[in-house]
C-alpha cells in the first residue's frame, strides 16, 4: 500500500500554497450563517408537523412455492406397473420442463420401459415384473422425490433400487448432499468416523471389512437430523436390505454452510 506523503517546494523546505487560498478571516461570515441555518433545522424537525407520516415500505420476501405432483400411470400391466411423477406449479413453464426432464434421467424411466419392452419381447410369459413408485416432500423451498423401483428378471431375488432428488422448486436446480457444508471433505471424514462408531455397536449387521465410506447418496432429512441409508451389499448382505444410519442434528449444524444455498433453501429464505 503507497503511503501519502505531503508535496515539498523545490528547494524542499516549505509546503506548496495554492494560490487561490482565501484569508482565514473571509470564512467567518459563511460559518455563522451555515451556523444558524442547522440551528433553524434542527427546531423545525423537532416542532410537531401536520404533514402524514409515510410509510415505510419494506421488502417482502417472495411467496412461497407450492409445487403439485401429479401421478402418470405410464405401465399399467400384470407385470409391469410404472407410476411416475409429475412436477407441475412451478414458477415458470421453463423451469418446470427442465425439472421434468431431468428427474426422468434421475429415476431412469427409459431403462425402465426399455426392461418392460424386452421382457415382454422375450419372455412374454415368463417370471419377470417391474414395479416403480415414488414419495413426495416439501422441505421449504426444496422438493424432495423418493422413487422405489423393483425389476425381477429371474433368479434368486430381484433387484430395489432407491434414487432421491432435491430440487430448488423456484430456480430448478438440483442440489447434491455435499452442497450442505462448508468443507465437504471434513464433513465426509466426521460423518464417516461417526457411522463407522455405529457399525462397530452392531457388527453383525454389517461385512466384517464394511466401509462408511464413501458416504450414500440415499438420505432424508428428519426432526433429529439426516438419515443416510446404504443400499444392498454396499455394507451389508442383501437380506439385511437398506441400512441406515441417524446423523444427530447437532453434528450437521456444526458442519453446515449457513449462508449457503442448499440450506437457505431448506429454510425457505
Amino acid at each position: 500500500m503507497s503511503r501519502m506523503q505531503a508535496t515539498r517546494s523545490p528547494r524542499g523546505k516549505q509546503p506548496i500554497r495554492s494560490a487561490f487560498r482565501l484569508p482565514i478571516v473571509a470564512w467567518g461570515a459563511p460559518i455563522a450563517v451555515a451556523v444558524a441555518l442547522v440551528a433553524v433545522t434542527l427546531v423545525a424537525l423537532a416542532l410537531p408537523s401536520n404533514k402524514p407520516i409515510e410509510p415505510v415500505t419494506l421488502a417482502t420476501p417472495p411467496p412461497p412455492v407450492s409445487p403439485v405432483i401429479e401421478e402418470a400411470k405410464v405401465l399399467a400391466t400384470a407385470k409391469a406397473r410404472v407410476v411416475f411423477p409429475i412436477v407441475t406449479n412451478l414458477p415458470s413453464r421453463r423451469v418446470q420442463d427442465a425439472v421434468n426432464a431431468r428427474v426422468e434421467r434421475e429415476f431412469g424411466l427409459q431403462d425402465m420401459l426399455s426392461f418392460a419392452r424386452d421382457m415382454e419381447r422375450e419372455s412374454p410369459d415368463g417370471s419377470w415384473e417391474i414395479d416403480f413408485g415414488f414419495s413426495a416432500e416439501v422441505i421449504g423451498d426444496v422438493l424432495h422425490l423418493r422413487g422405489l423401483r423393483y425389476t425381477f428378471a429371474g433368479g434368486a431375488h430381484g433387484d430395489t433400487q432407491k434414487c432421491d432428488v432435491y430440487i430448488d422448486a423456484r430456480s430448478g436446480e438440483f442440489y447434491a448432499f455435499d452442497q450442505l457444508f462448508r468443507n465437504y471433505e471434513i464433513a465426509n471424514a466426521v460423518i464417516g468416523d461417526f457411522i463407522a462408531n455405529e457399525m462397530k455397536k452392531h457388527p453383525e449387521e454389517t461385512f466384517p471389512d464394511a466401509n462408511p465410506l464413501p458416504l450414500p447418496s440415499l438420505y432424508t432429512f428428519t426432526p433429529e437430523g439426516v438419515c443416510l441409508e446404504y443400499p444392498p451389499y454396499r455394507i451389508a448382505p442383501y437380506s439385511s436390505g437398506f441400512v441406515s444410519y441417524l446423523v444427530p442434528k447437532e453434528m450437521l449444524l456444526s458442519l453446515i454452510e449457513g449462508s449457503g444455498r442448499y440450506y437457505r433453501a431448506l429454510l425457505g429464505v
